[in-house]
């Protein structure tokens, strides 16, 4: 079970470019023509504004985290703001502290409650329709 050596091959050789004269004289210009210089980068102005992209993309993701961390408590809020219970006897929905309800009771939504027929508690008086809008959570806290 002996392989004999392999021989290994010779990398294939390719050929170096021709280096022709013509290719090596300067290129004419002719005196009507004006060259124009050649531009010479800034290095420090491309840092710097480098730095300012930077800076807005930081900027701009936290404002999109600031964006949503208000877009979940307006759906926190929302949340609270339709849930109602009803007791097991009553027909009308309330709040789940309204001082009426004792005892054994179902949460819900405005919309359940609704749908079931239920109407709102005149002592607590929770909405009469689904609340659909957060007030403004759009503000800075200092």
């Amino acid at each position: 079970n002996f392989l004999p050596p392999v021989k290994a091959k010779e990398p294939a050789k390719i050929p170096a470019p021709e280096i022709k004269a013509e290719n090596l004289a300067p290129a004419k210009i002719s005196e009507d023509k004006a060259v124009p210089a050649p531009v010479i980068p800034d290095i420090k102005q491309e840092s710097e504004q480098e730095a300012e992209a930077e800076e807005d993309t930081d900027e701009e993701a936290e404002e999109r985290e600031r964006q949503a961390e208000i877009k979940k408590q307006e759906q926190e809020y929302l949340r609270e703001a339709n849930a109602v219970v009803i007791t097991p006897r009553g027909k009308k929905y309330h709040y789940k502290d309204c001082r009426t309800v004792r005892g054994k009771y179902t949460r819900l939504t405005i919309v359940q409650a609704l749908k079931k027929g239920y109407k709102p508690c005149g002592v607590c008086t929770p909405p009469a329709k689904p609340v659909t809008e957060a007030p403004n959570l759009d503000f800075e806290t200092y």
